[in-house]
């Protein structure tokens, strides 16, 4: 959400409503354009889900890329006695 709210704070539009409309209305205006943003994500994220899903080579090729940048951190956390028989 972070990051919605820093790309609404950088439009000229949304920084003029914060500017001239009383605290009420541009409360509406905040909660139009917030909801705008996450259906915005939310299509970006079903675009993504649906070609992971879709495409297999996908589903053998992104666990392999990332295996490096999850399991490394997570060894550092695991419990010793998990690795032992």
């Amino acid at each position: 959400m972070a990051t919605l709210f820093d790309k609404l704070t950088k439009r000229p539009d949304v920084e003029h409503a914060a500017a001239f409309d009383t605290p009420g209305n541009f409360k509406l205006v905040l909660a139009k354009e917030a909801m705008a943003g996450v259906l915005d994500q939310l299509g970006v994220a079903e675009a993504v889900a649906l070609v992971y899903v879709d495409i297999p080579g996908m589903q053998a090729g992104v666990p392999a890329a990332c295996l490096p940048f999850v399991s490394g951190p997570c060894e550092g956390h695991a419990p010793s006695s998990r690795w032992q028989g």
